[in-house]
């Protein structure tokens, strides 16, 4: 069976050029006619560059988020001991 072709468009001076579509897939880009352009390889690993600052910078809030929470306990199970003062003191004038 012959491979299917798109139809152009019925517009005049339309520059869409029709491809046939492919049925086996005889390249590693099975849905194309040959390997993507440079500039669409430049914008996918911006993309990607782009998704890893993003989860670099969720990941940064986290962790920051959780040192305030456990400085925050921290604070919080010393109190007690910071109002009472120290155990051992005595007298501060011995005079």
């Amino acid at each position: 069976m012959p491979p299917c072709t798109a139809r152009r468009s019925s517009r005049a001076g339309s520059r869409t050029a029709s491809r046939p579509t492919r049925t086996s897939s005889a390249t590693p880009w099975p849905d194309r006619a040959g390997p993507p352009a440079p500039l669409e390889v430049a914008q996918a690993g911006n993309e990607l560059t782009a998704l890893s600052v993003k989860q670099s910078l969720a990941l940064q809030s986290l962790l920051a988020a959780q040192h305030r929470a456990d400085t925050k306990l921290l604070v919080f199970a010393q109190l007690p001991r910071m109002v009472a003062g120290p155990a051992t003191a005595g007298p501060r004038n011995p005079a």
